[in-house]
């Protein structure tokens, strides 16, 4: 998504949930810690879907479907990712009534936030940009999604 993990967050299959385990909130063995799952592990023709949920407080949910398994091409580099639509939502703008209301906003320079919401979303921000690259690169930098913690 290109959240920066400012948030706690877990994934979640027929009641097993992964993530980081907090001693605050879980209990013992209630969460296995997600560094110490491969994804192909996880998701399987007869498990195919994964629910990803990020910022409690906002409680972003994502539907994570397994389409098809290929074999691995010689030099490509994995994890990767092979198309997507539109930015990732700003950090910390709310659930997804916040981040329409931002959109709405950023969409009327009129609006009286405008100006405070396009400093905090970042001049760079545009919710329809999406670029394969930028994200696969980032992916490349994350050397714990190749490499078991």
């Amino acid at each position: 998504m290109g959240w920066e993990n400012y948030h706690l967050h877990e994934f979640e299959q027929t009641g097993q949930r992964y993530g980081i385990p907090s001693s605050e909130y879980d209990e013992p063995d209630e969460v296995i810690p997600e560094g110490r799952v491969r994804l192909e592990d996880v998701l399987s023709a007869s498990q195919p879907c994964l629910l990803y949920t990020y910022d409690f407080g906002d409680n972003w949910h994502h539907s994570i479907q397994l389409e098809s398994v290929h074999s691995p091409e010689q030099g490509v580099e994995y994890p990767r990712v092979v198309e997507g639509r539109r930015s990732c939502p700003p950090e910390g703008c709310g659930s997804t009534l916040g981040y329409a209301n931002l959109l709405e906003i950023l969409l009327d320079p009129e609006h009286e936030e405008f100006e405070q919401m396009r400093e905090w979303a970042g001049e760079s921000f545009n919710a329809e940009v999406f670029s394969v690259d930028a994200v696969n690169k980032r992916l490349s930098r994350n050397r714990s999604l190749t490499v078991m913690q």
